[in-house]
């Protein structure tokens, strides 16, 4: 391994009897954890774009994650990084989305910011709002169990920060502005369970988790592309104008018939891989040199100091709007063809009339199952409402001895409590397509 890959950790929030000196085994060990939790093997039952139950062949949130860990293992492989550390975190990357994809996180964070709501008898409530890479860490601290003696998965410190800044923290309006942090980093003991994070920089402190981050971009381009040309709501025609793809297909003409066509695809789609993954690797190869001489780091040890002002160093190159000579060579810019890309599949999938019906059905069914579990606390699951009692240190709201008027006065203390809210969207949120489907139709139809 080079001398900037994380070789040393700072630890786990929670010390173990058990504790490995040795790294690799300490990030073996948080992606086995990741994937022994029922919330990972969740993630095959959820939606990545379009909903499971329409194709035996539609991409998952599972599926997704591994082929953000094979695209995370490559470049690491390339740059000579630490490829366990990377893996643990590209399979803990999206282990807090909700069911049907953005659409309902979208959904759940209107509903937790307290902006609005369709149903007037049910009490707005700014709970600081819902966002799935936070949601993920508050799987693997807290929901998540993997031992009784420790609070959640009790995961590195490293493999936590890859997990939370696997996407944007940052405002696009304002890149200094982080849009979204849980009101329970301000308490106590939780805040210094977030210090070794470092929240005062968007992008994660090891290469490694930087690796994900964009191996996580690539992977969503390439099989959205896929599922919108198999889907055939994406034609070849339309795309082979885009500069990247333009570059890789050059000039090929595009088969008509269907079995070249797939074949084709599956070809561009390799090529179209390869070309941003040998791209990133050379441009950050280059930013990682000049950044080791920058710093005079001479061994892992000096790293491992100096790790907390890594800047960002795995990307494609850019260049300023002003300076158009650089701006025709293709790898001087290709940040901004990559984002051309993207655009293209996005305005040719996600914002189509299927897509954005099936989005629609998601959010009445978020909104209208928080209604329900609001309107009568009861039909909640045992174990989500003996989190709150725990959490109060009060009665059940099961107990057989509490009178109807006792009843009633704890279904209105939790309808306008933020920790009860909480937990509502914290089961929410772990529900499967399927599941949400099922108590959607069982208590709403």
């Amino acid at each position: 391994m080079c001398i900037v890959a994380t070789r040393k950790s700072f630890g786990r929030w929670e010390e173990e009897v058990n504790g490995n000196a040795n790294v690799d085994v300490e990030f073996e060990s948080d992606y086995e954890r990741i994937t022994s939790s029922k919330a990972f093997r969740r993630l095959g039952m959820k939606t990545q774009i379009f909903i499971i139950y329409e194709s035996d062949h539609n991409r998952t949130r599972l599926t997704h994650t591994l082929e953000v860990m094979s695209i995370a293992q490559v470049i690491c492989r390339r740059l000579s990084l630490n490829e366990t550390l990377a893996t643990a975190i590209a399979l803990g990357h999206d282990i807090g989305h909700p069911p049907f994809g953005h659409a309902a996180e979208r959904k759940l964070h209107l509903l937790a910011s307290g902006k609005h709501s369709r149903f007037s008898d049910i009490p707005i409530l700014n709970i600081g709002g819902f966002k799935h890479n936070w949601q993920g860490l508050r799987i693997v601290d807290d929901l998540s169990r993997y031992t009784n003696k420790l609070s959640g998965l009790n995961l590195t410190y490293e493999v936590r920060e890859g997990i939370l800044k696997h996407t944007r923290l940052q405002s696009k309006v304002n890149p200094k502005k982080i849009t979204y942090i849980p009101p329970e980093m301000e308490a106590g003991k939780k805040r210094v369970k977030y210090e070794k994070l470092f929240l005062s920089t968007t992008h994660c402190s090891t290469l490694e988790g930087q690796v994900v981050a964009i191996a996580d971009e690539i992977a969503q381009c390439l099989h959205d592309l896929d599922d919108g040309i198999r889907s055939d709501m994406i034609k070849l025609e339309d795309v082979k104008e885009d500069k990247l793809i333009k570059e890789v297909i050059g000039n090929e003409g595009i088969p008509t018939s269907a079995t070249d066509r797939l074949l084709f695809t599956n070809l561009l789609l390799r090529m179209l891989k390869e070309k941003l993954i040998k791209h990133l690797v050379e441009f950050s190869d280059t930013l990682i040199t000049n950044w080791i001489n920058m710093q005079h780091i001479t061994s892992n040890e000096d790293f491992h100091d100096k790790r907390k002002l890594l800047p960002e160093l795995i990307r494609f190159a850019s260049v300023e709007p002003s300076n158009l000579e650089q701006e025709q060579n293709i790898g001087n810019n290709f940040a901004k063809h990559f984002a051309d890309t993207k655009t293209i599949v996005k305005r040719s999938v996600i914002n189509t009339l299927r897509v954005n019906r099936m989005d629609g059905h998601a959010e009445d069914i978020m909104e209208g199952l928080l209604a329900c579990f609001l309107r009568n606390p009861s039909v909640l699951s045992d174990f989500t409402l003996e989190r709150f009692r725990k959490a109060k240190e009060s009665v059940s709201l099961r107990n057989p001895s509490l009178s109807e008027d006792e009843v009633s006065e704890l279904k209105d203390e939790m309808r306008t409590s933020k920790l009860f809210r909480r937990m509502i969207f914290d089961h929410l949120a772990g529900m499967t397509d399927a599941f949400a489907e099922r108590e959607f139709r069982q208590l709403m139809l």
